[in-house]
């Protein structure tokens, strides 16, 4: 499986999951820019050997500001870093 495609059905299951989950229902589709950065950063590190999720995170905060939902890109993060090691 591709970087992309593991990325989008990676996004596809966080999405799913809090529109079942929240209230919100369909506003998490606004997470996907967070989701995504925080998927390609956790991708991109784990295939350099690096799992630095607090520094990535607040890089990304420099980067694109803080956020209240900040921990969408750490869950996209974390599934990075899980679909690259696993080979998805």
């Amino acid at each position: 499986m591709t970087q992309d495609s593991a990325r989008d059905a990676a996004h596809d299951a966080h999405i799913q999951y809090w529109q079942q989950n929240s209230s919100e229902g369909e506003k998490w589709q606004s997470a996907k820019d967070r989701f995504d950065a925080g998927f390609n950063k956790g991708w991109e590190d784990a295939s350099n050997g690096q799992n630095d999720e607090d520094k990535a995170t607040q890089d990304h905060e420099a980067q694109a500001g803080a956020h209240p939902r900040e921990w969408q890109f750490t869950h996209g993060y974390r599934a990075g870093q899980e679909a690259q090691k696993s080979g998805q």
